[in-house]
């Protein structure tokens, strides 16, 4: 094949563009590159190949094929290997998997590749023909980094002045087509150049290093003076489908651009380097204080995300709300923001006591149960005249006791409140006691008094004297304006002198149903009442007229009492119903 290869023809491959440049056959050097066009092409399947890239009489690289063939009882199978070896202490770009480094046009070459000074594969074809069936089949396999057309393998000359590296083009592994390499030691040389143009200058805008926040892509411009062609590479590796003069990075590494015109081509190489985005800023609380962990850079917002509110490492929280923070790092990349929604302490806490009001009187021996709400702060303390109650610790509290009660309660982020007061105040029950004269009962309480016969309230029995008709255990209970009640020991009484007439002159009888009650003119006035023999109270009034007369339900029986009193003297006469 006769060589018409140039840079922008073959870079046209990756280029919309499209164009024909032809060049002659030559061996010519073209600035410090040496080119040489193998012509005609030498095909690996006809003979081996020894290549003398600087005519110093000796050699420098061997090329050759291997075909191995393998019979079996009805097919037979070849594989077909190519092969690139250094000699005389050269080395080659070796790949992976003993492949030699298949190069793209453009890639550089230089100190970077993997050096090796032993030989290594091109390429692999496996061919197999079956003939146990009639008419055989055949099945075949080409293989390896080699196997697209056009690949370029690096070489470097090991000369007394240096090391020298250079390239050769293969045609799908087997067809060796041209090779050059840099004439100038120590010097990288592109993967197809064969040519360098002080007339050409490619650069990068803009002009690096450059150092960016993740998430941020960075526009890389090339500009050359009248290019043809473009290749973008990143850390020595043509990126897929960058031939555009503009490329959008995103990760950190080495950029490099690479501008084809004519023969000629130059590079230009910036460092990127991505600084990771910040973590999120962690907000704490303190009472009414919000507090930043970085302590520069801070940037608070309220609700909005549009205006920022404080610069500081803490902001104060004035009002419900969702308070947000970021921060910018030394590399003045920006963080996300951080959430705390935040209500104020006053806010929070706001305790009372529950369906009571601040004062209440409480009977000695009882209990109160107090309460506040809400319940679901993080601790309570219950205090006594300001004093903590050790152990009193939950939102409820039984107590006896005369005090001053408060409760302390703490939300999180330690908001603190204390309710009022409520005053309870622990009253003293009433103490009764019976005294007994001539045939009355007295209680030494003169309002609140209920009588009791052997455990047995007396209906109507309430006043403070109570006359006894029958004889049996008695007991007084008084309930005082507090509500406090308590109840006497108790008495035992006999009954004696039913019938004795301590006031003259008093009448009683029955008739119709009706008990007559006749008195002198001198009781009118008295007190008289009717009970019944346990001592219940049937009727009582004061006598206006000198007979009274007091209906009876019909069938009454059994025994009755009539009590006419004046100050201090006392007339009972026994009545008894058949």
């Amino acid at each position: 094949m006769k060589d018409n290869y140039s840079f922008a023809k073959k870079l046209a491959q990756y280029s919309s563009a499209a164009m024909t440049v032809i060049v002659a056959c030559r061996y010519e050097a073209k600035g410090q590159i040496i080119y040489h066009d193998i012509n005609p092409d030498t095909s690996l399947f006809i003979s081996p190949m020894v290549l003398n890239l600087n005519n110093d009489g000796m050699l420098d690289f061997q090329l050759w094929e291997q075909v191995i063939v393998h019979s079996h009882a009805c097919s037979w199978s070849t594989t077909d290997i190519g092969y690139l070896a250094p000699l005389n202490s050269n080395s080659i770009a070796m790949g992976s998997n003993e492949f030699a480094d298949a190069l793209e046009i453009g890639e550089p070459i230089n100190e970077n590749l993997n050096w090796q000074t032993g030989y290594g594969m091109l390429n692999m074809w496996t061919f197999t023909f079956t003939s146990c069936y009639a008419g055989g089949t055949w099945d075949g396999d080409f293989f390896g980094p080699w196997s697209s057309p056009d690949r370029y393998a690096g070489i470097a000359l090991h000369l007394s002045d240096g090391i020298h590296y250079g390239w050769i083009r293969l045609d799908g592994g087997y067809l060796a087509t041209a090779y050059a390499y840099e004439s100038q030691p120590e010097v990288p040389i592109l993967a197809g150049d064969m040519a360098s143009c002080d007339s050409l200058e490619v650069s990068i805008s803009p002009a690096g290093p450059i150092t960016v926040c993740n998430g941020e892509p960075v526009e890389l411009t090339g500009s050359v003076s009248s290019p043809f062609f473009y290749k973008w590479l990143h850390n020595g590796i043509p990126i897929f489908n960058a031939n555009s003069h503009t490329y959008y990075a995103t990760d950190d590494g080495t950029y490099s651009i690479v501008g084809y015109g004519g023969l000629c081509a130059d590079t230009s190489t910036l460092v990127l380097q991505y600084f990771p985005v910040p973590s999120l800023p962690v907000i704490s609380r303190h009472l009414d204080t919000l507090f930043s962990n970085i302590s520069i850079g801070n940037a608070w917002y309220k609700d909005s995300d549009l205006n920022s509110v404080s610069f500081s490492n803490y902001i104060l929280i004035d009002e419900e709300a969702n308070y947000k923070l970021s921060y910018t790092d030394s590399n003045g990349c920006i963080s996300g923001k951080q959430v705390f929604y935040a209500v104020p302490c006053e806010d929070l806490i706001n305790l009372e006591f529950v369906n009571i009001g601040y004062e209440q009187n409480l009977c000695e021996g009882d209990s109160l149960f107090l309460s506040v709400k809400p319940t679901y702060y993080s601790s309570y303390q219950w205090l006594k005249f300001d004093q903590p109650i050790e152990g009193v610790t939950n939102s409820f509290y039984n107590t006896g006791e005369t005090g001053a009660y408060s409760v302390q309660a703490s939300y999180s982020y330690e908001c603190l409140d204390t309710s009022g007061y409520f005053n309870l105040i622990v009253v003293d029950v009433p103490n009764p006691v019976i005294t007994q004269s001539g045939d009355s009962l007295i209680s030494n309480y003169t309002t609140g008094n209920q009588w009791f016969i052997d455990g047995n309230e007396i209906p109507g029995a309430t006043n403070q004297i109570y006359h006894p008709m029958a004889g049996g255990f008695y007991q007084v209970r008084v309930i005082d304006v507090n509500g406090c009640s308590g109840i006497s020991s108790s008495t035992y009484y006999t009954n004696v002198g039913v019938g004795e007439m301590l006031l003259p002159q008093v009448t009683i009888f029955t008739e119709n149903n009706f008990i007559m009650v006749h008195v002198p003119e001198n009781l009118i006035g008295s007190d008289l009442s009717i009970q019944n023999e346990i001592g219940q109270v049937l009727h009582e009034s004061i006598i206006s007229n000198t007979i009274e007369r007091f209906s009876l339900h019909s069938g009454a029986s059994g025994i009755l009492f009539v009590i006419v009193r004046k100050l201090d003297k006392t007339t009972v006469c026994k009545i008894i119903l058949e």
